[in-house]
């Protein structure tokens, strides 16, 4: 789904931020993405879930996403080393406590009224 060129339905992703830059330009999240059947018997058809860093600018209601950038998957260990800083590279390992917003249900919940 993250890099196929062609979806199965309507894409959304929800977010956990686990760290920041020093200057807030650079977010460091796990980010889960689905693209899902709508109406009522809303599914998600094809959906992943990603550490990733995602560069923004501005702040508030005006922030923008500038780029995202997410380990190989063949070169996972390289690239969490490399995009990662020290401090927050464990948490790019393993979700663990993972409370991405919008959530799952959520998400769902859109799908369905959509």
């Amino acid at each position: 789904m993250l890099g196929r060129h062609y979806l199965l339905g309507p894409f959304q992703c929800g977010i956990d931020i686990f760290g920041r830059s020093t200057d807030g330009s650079r977010l460091y999240a796990w980010v889960l993405c689905a693209d899902w059947r709508t109406g009522p018997h809303a599914k998600d058809l094809s959906g992943g879930r990603l550490p990733g860093v995602l560069t923004v600018s501005g702040s508030g209601a005006f922030t923008k996403l500038e780029q995202v950038e997410f380990p190989r998957i063949n070169h996972r260990s390289a690239d969490i080393r490399r995009i990662f800083p020290q401090d927050v590279r464990g948490m790019a390992w393993e979700c663990g406590p993972c409370d991405p917003r919008p959530s799952l249900h959520e998400m769902l919940a859109r799908a369905r009224h959509a």
